[in-house]
């Protein structure tokens, strides 16, 4: 029963990397925009356009806002326009927290690739011992990670 669940869980990761990835190509053809309240004092909006997914929390001082999706079509420009500004959206990640405010930008190739890493975990099925010799170098490959995402800001 456990494996039928395993694959089960790998084959709906597998689907949401696909989803992604498909979120990806549109986001360079439409913007996508999620609108709607979040609580009472805070709404909520999520953006998808150009390789990014933006989402924003913020202080709303308005009458109550309904949940609503936005798509535009982007308009089209040459390809060697906008090369340089896509791929440097799309390679970084954006924080920004102010006053009632809070932003979290993400390029869509990176939910992609956890989902995708989580199906395949799930889909193979592997002893998952570890040496101090393997903790090491994971430790050392998350720490460069980190070091390299903090060093592009």
């Amino acid at each position: 029963m456990a494996r039928y669940l395993r694959i089960a869980v790998a084959v709906v990761f597998a689907l949401l990397a696909v989803a992604f990835f498909a979120f990806w190509v549109r986001s360079h053809y439409y913007r996508d925009l999620v609108l709607g309240m979040l609580t009472e004092t805070h709404y909520v909006w999520l953006l998808s356009e150009w390789n990014v997914v933006t989402c924003v929390i913020d202080e709303f001082d308005h009458e109550a806002l309904e949940w609503e999706l936005n798509t535009n079509p982007i308009a089209f420009e040459p390809i060697n326009a906008r090369w340089r500004q896509s791929v440097l959206r799309g390679l970084g990640f954006k924080y920004a927290m102010e006053a009632g405010r809070f932003e979290l930008a993400i390029p869509h190739w990176f939910p992609a690739l956890i989902l995708g890493a989580l199906a395949a975990m799930f889909a193979f099925k592997r002893p998952w011992r570890f040496t101090t010799r393997r903790l090491l170098v994971i430790t050392a490959l998350f720490a460069l990670a980190i070091w390299f995402g903090v060093s592009m800001y």
